[in-house]
């Protein structure tokens, strides 16, 4: 791997990251948004906040399938993270969108998991170290499965 192709590496795992740290706030709202959307349409009120542990919802009412309050906010997450693949496609497939997106789809993915099968675990913080390490790994891993995939080109003009 050539010097510039390195370069390369290192800008697109960089910019993945802070696309991460500037989008997490907005698809937690985005998350928390989701349970809130069935609070809202069951007739009740709603309070969402951030705080350390990322964001959270109260639904000030008394559900009977808390399955489906459980799985939308992953749901509306991983609404969030589609988004971001067709804003990959549109901006000429700038891979870190494609990082975060990926990122952003396997978190909402698994929060849609533990919040409906381990609903009292998930509110009761179990799974926050746990998750937040697979943040951080799973954008450092799609970051360097998207980087050698943008990088495919100009290894094979190499090979030439």
């Amino acid at each position: 791997m050539s010097k510039l192709n390195l370069n390369e590496f290192r800008r697109i795992i960089g910019y993945s990251y802070l696309l991460y740290i500037v989008l997490i706030i907005p698809v937690s709202l985005f998350h928390e948004l989701g349970h809130a959307a069935v609070c809202s349409a069951s007739g009740y009120t709603f309070s969402i906040w951030l705080d350390f542990r990322g964001g959270h919802s109260v639904c000030y009412g008394v559900f009977n399938n808390t399955f489906l309050i459980g799985a939308m906010g992953g749901i509306f997450g991983l609404i969030a993270a589609s988004a971001m693949f067709g804003v990959w496609y549109l901006s000429g497939k700038f891979a870190p969108i494609a990082v975060v997106g990926s990122a952003f789809a396997l978190d909402q993915g698994l929060k849609v998991i533990l919040e409906t099968a381990v609903p009292r675990l998930y509110a009761a913080g179990a799974f926050d170290l746990s998750i937040t390490v697979l943040q951080i790994l799973s954008v450092a891993l799609f970051a360097i499965y998207f980087a050698k995939r943008q990088m495919l080109p100009s290894l094979k003009e190499l090979q030439r």
